[in-house]
């Protein structure tokens, strides 16, 4: 009777922490020294904009790896890259009331782009990114890029 009841209570328990989170983990928490950032690989040819046929204009035009949680150390720059693989790390990190995207300013000199391309990257429909403390939805628009310490540099509002 007892270890009937014990399962009873721990199956009960396992459904209520999985409808909690919605069938999946929750991020983790990033240890002090360190802050939430979004990391998402990608193939560098083709962050161009899906309302295009992928053949101009700055977005993601296809699924990469997918935006994953990482803690950067707080005195470290973290860095948008391509590898030799010709994958580009993308990260974000939320600031106030908006998201800052990261991306390899070697865009300009590898692929097709163009250099009106990379100009403004455009939210053509509602994207939410799963932040630690909650997801965000991103203000659909068009919005400048900047080029700061050899990355390509977006700030763009965000629903919170």
């Amino acid at each position: 009777m007892k270890k009937s009841m014990l399962v009873i209570i721990c199956l009960a328990l396992s459904v209520s922490v999985f409808a909690q989170t919605d069938g999946r983990a929750a991020p983790p928490e990033c240890p002090p020294g360190t802050h939430p950032v979004l990391v998402n690989d990608c193939n560098f040819e083709n962050f161009h904009r899906p309302r295009y046929s992928c053949q101009r204009g700055f977005w993601f035009c296809f699924d990469c790896t997918g935006w994953q949680v990482v803690c950067a150390p707080n005195a470290t720059v973290f860095r948008a890259s391509i590898n030799e693989k010709n994958i580009a790390s993308v990260w974000v990190e939320l600031v106030d009331n908006n998201v800052k995207f990261h991306f390899p300013a070697e865009l300009k000199t590898r692929g097709n782009y163009t250099s009106s391309d990379l100009e403004k990257l455009s939210v053509d429909e509602p994207l939410e990114l799963p932040f630690v403390t909650g997801k965000v939805r991103l203000v659909i628009g068009e919005y400048t890029t900047k080029e700061i310490d050899g990355e390509i540099v977006i700030i763009v509002p965000v629903q919170l």
